[in-house]
């Protein structure tokens, strides 16, 4: 980094991510890594019985997912979070 700036690391599952984007269920995110050139850009690693077979070697298909949003059907109890700071 070459600035200073206010910030913190933490760690989150695989599965919470999986989950908050509404992947099918059994969704396994391998890997995650920063994309090279395109700020805030990750790119995810996925496996899923549905999706095609990958062989040892061969590049992993790029998926163009849809998700929508669907505000009449959500929960009344929703997420929270607390950065977890004591002080």
């Amino acid at each position: 980094m070459s600035q200073i700036t206010n910030g913190g690391m933490i760690h989150i599952t695989s599965e919470l991510i999986a989950d908050a984007l509404a992947m099918p269920d059994g969704t396994l995110i391998s890997n995650i890594s920063k994309h090279p050139t395109i700020k805030n850009v990750f790119i995810f690693i996925v496996e899923h019985d549905d999706l095609p077979v990958v062989k040892p070697g061969d590049s992993y298909p790029l998926l163009s997912p849809s998700i929508r949003a669907d505000y009449e059907k959500k929960p009344a109890t929703w997420l929270t979070f607390d950065w977890g700071i004591d002080g």
